[in-house]
């Protein structure tokens, strides 16, 4: 996030202080912002803070609540799985392999790379939340 929020004051500074346009600007601010955005998306769902509508859900307390929290943590894992594969499938090509970030020069797998790290992180954060869902669930039986 610092490096974005750096790059950013140097194309604000340049086009309009120094009036120079550097192009490369732009394109690393596009990568950055996808980097913080998928790894951020997985620290979301790491504390349970994802975006949600929670009217209907918060009408239900004990076994029900975790039974619904635990299906929303097996969507997101399915969703998850799926989207590491494809991502997987993108970061492998050769097209991605291949080509080379037009103003930057880097290889394109460097700012796609970040796809399949989070999709990953998140598969292993979703299912760390059910487990500790089934262990909440497993010690309030106990204390019965």
């Amino acid at each position: 996030m610092g490096a974005l929020a750096i790059v950013m004051i140097i194309g604000v500074f340049s086009r309009y202080i120094l009036e120079i346009s550097l192009p490369w600007v732009n394109e690393l601010s596009l990568f950055l912002f996808a980097w913080v955005t998928f790894l951020g998306a997985t620290v979301g769902i790491k504390n349970n803070d994802m975006a949600a509508v929670r009217i209907i859900v918060d009408k239900f307390s004990g076994l029900n609540l975790r039974v619904i929290n635990f299906v929303i943590q097996l969507f997101i894992l399915l969703f998850s799985v799926i989207l590491f594969y494809f991502s997987y499938i993108l970061f492998t090509s050769p097209a991605t392999q291949n080509t080379l970030a037009i103003s930057l020069g880097i290889p394109m797998w460097i700012p796609y790379i970040v796809l399949p790290i989070a999709f990953l992180i998140m598969i292993l954060f979703s299912i760390n939340n059910m487990i500790e869902i089934v262990k909440k669930n497993d010690k309030t039986q106990s204390n019965m």
